[in-house]
């Protein structure tokens, strides 16, 4: 790859260096025409801005040519007001943002107020121009005017209390893409330096705030033509409250299989309700998320690609495995009727599920084969009556049967079988794992049941793979009585070792046993 790379799709609509084509809203009107200003600017050196305050409705703008806004996308315009205190409240429209075909025919959003604009200065607002407005006048047929207006109470009688600066329209998008260990890899703290620059930047994306970053819009981790190398650790990220935008505003996106994400601490939270925050994997890259808290946001879409360790999903909507690996995570109090939905529930292991009262934590989706599936979790907050409340949500076809074994270190799990066939929980398990010495991948492996330790006439195999990916394998079984099993290992990849087998007996116990290997010597 190369240096990361940051950019957006946000076009400018107009830069607020000049008053040309700006004037006030028909019926905003109780200021005074818009000024320049070259000492209060946040983007570039000069806003506009208006000295002439009246009681009642104001505004500033500016009218040029129509534009199209994207689907989910918005106009971002930057604004400050001096005087919060001589605003109505947001309910009222006290501080709003006009959009409209031209200054006689618009629509407005009520953004603020004396209630909720506590501490003044710039702010950047985001407006999906079909949302719903709260305000209008005439009929709007196309986007050719945006600004800014604000209904007073009272009026401020010195400085310039009205100012707007940038506006820009798209879909927000903040794309990260390239980055090596040679050049840095992509990082939030890269993407807010290129975001915040007060000459070329100022996109209200991904700005430093805090001890974190503000962010809003679409987040596209690589695109469909370019990877990225993104590797970030300690850090917090707020998902802006957008009020005027669609559910899907805001939004995490992981593009091309080629790309690499990994996120340690990282910390999201979601600061409205309207656009909480979804994450998907558009493509099945590698995602490796370790120690991660997401808070009050929505859905979220993995894929095989991803290998989720001790993550915290709190307060927020459906999560879809979609083959990846969940390992001592947390699931609390999911806003979705189900916390996870699962495809492979070998691969969601040590994991906490604490329910509300109203949901399930994981649906297994329709069973149409007799298996059998491991359960090696802990649940809370579930009941064991057809609720709705269950641990477990399955459709088992008819004449079919599931076992569900729960593992030693699992919790009893509650299920609700929507379907017509039989589901069995086995509780109880006890663990066997094997590992080997010296330790080695790629093996392939066998456990069998057998009659007599020593042969393997008239063995089952009931366990084994044709190429071991971890060096530590666990076998777990429902104990009855003592049962003799051989365990093989055949075909080191390096044919380094001669092929093994030795005898074991499962017991009433959890077991872990190392193997020798020994060298082969006509090798």
């Amino acid at each position: 790859m190369a240096i990361p790379n940051y950019t957006t799709d946000l076009t400018l609509f107009n830069d607020a260096s000049d008053p040309t084509g700006w004037d006030e809203f028909t019926n905003m009107a109780s200021g005074a025409g818009p000024d320049v200003d070259t000492d209060l600017a946040i983007y570039g050196g000069t806003c506009i801005t208006q000295d002439r305050a009246n009681v009642g409705l104001n505004s500033q703008g500016y009218s040029g040519g129509a534009v199209t806004v994207p689907t989910n996308g918005a106009f971002f315009i930057w604004t400050k007001f001096f005087a919060p205190n001589s605003l109505d409240l947001l309910s009222a429209g006290g501080q709003r943002v006009a959009i409209g075909t031209d200054f006689s025919n618009w629509e407005a959003w009520y953004m603020d107020g004396s209630d909720t604009y506590n501490y003044g200065g710039w702010l950047n607002y985001a407006v999906d121009p079909t949302v719903a407005a709260d305000a209008t006048n005439g009929t709007v047929t196309t986007y050719n005017a945006c600004g800014n207006g604000w209904l007073l109470t009272a009026a401020p009688q010195k400085g310039n209390p009205f100012n707007t600066d940038i506006i820009r329209y798209g879909r927000g998008e903040s794309r990260f893409t390239d980055g090596d260990l040679a050049n840095g890899y992509a990082t939030f703290l890269g993407y807010s330096i290129v975001n915040d620059n007060p000459t070329t930047g100022r996109f209200g994306l991904i700005q430093a705030s805090g001890a974190g970053y503000l962010f809003k819009g679409l987040m596209s981790l690589g695109l469909a033509a370019t990877s990225v190398d993104m590797r970030d650790a300690n850090t917090n990220l707020s998902i802006d409250n957008t009020t005027k935008v669609s559910s899907a505003f805001n939004r995490i996106e992981v593009h091309n299989a080629s790309s690499n994400v990994e996120w340690n601490r990282v910390n999201i939270t979601a600061l409205g309700t309207v656009s909480k925050g979804e994450f998907e994997m558009v493509d099945n890259a590698t995602v490796s998320f370790t120690d991660c808290v997401f808070t009050d946001m929505s859905t979220f879409i993995f894929q095989s690609g991803a290998i989720l360790l001790r993550e915290v999903f709190s307060r927020c909507g459906l999560v879809t495995q979609g083959g990846a690996t969940f390992t001592s995570c947390t699931f609390s109090n999911s806003t979705s009727l189900v916390s996870l939905t699962v495809d492979d529930l070998s691969l969601v292991t040590k994991c906490s599920f604490t329910g509300d009262g109203s949901n399930h934590a994981i649906d297994l989706g329709v069973i149409g084969s007799t298996q059998s599936m491991t359960w090696d979790n802990i649940d809370s907050g579930y009941t064991d009556a057809s609720s709705g409340n269950e641990t477990i949500l399955v459709s088992v076809d008819t004449g079919i049967t599931l076992t569900i074994n729960v593992a030693a270190t699992g919790s009893t799990p509650t299920v609700y079988n929507t379907g017509l066939g039989t589901v069995n929980v086995v509780a109880g398990l006890k663990t066997f794992s094997f590992s080997l010495s010296p330790a080695v991948t790629g093996y392939e492996w066998r456990i069998y049941t057998v009659t007599a330790e020593g042969s393997l006439t008239g063995a089952t195999e009931i366990a084994g793979a044709e190429s071991a990916t971890a060096g530590v394998k666990e076998y777990s079984y429902s104990y009855s009585v003592d049962q003799p099993i051989a365990v093989q290992i055949i075909n080191e990849p390096t044919n380094d070792y001669e092929e093994s087998i030795t005898y074991y007996t499962l017991k009433n116990a959890d077991q872990a046993i190392t193997i020798l290997l020994q060298k082969d010597e006509n090798n």
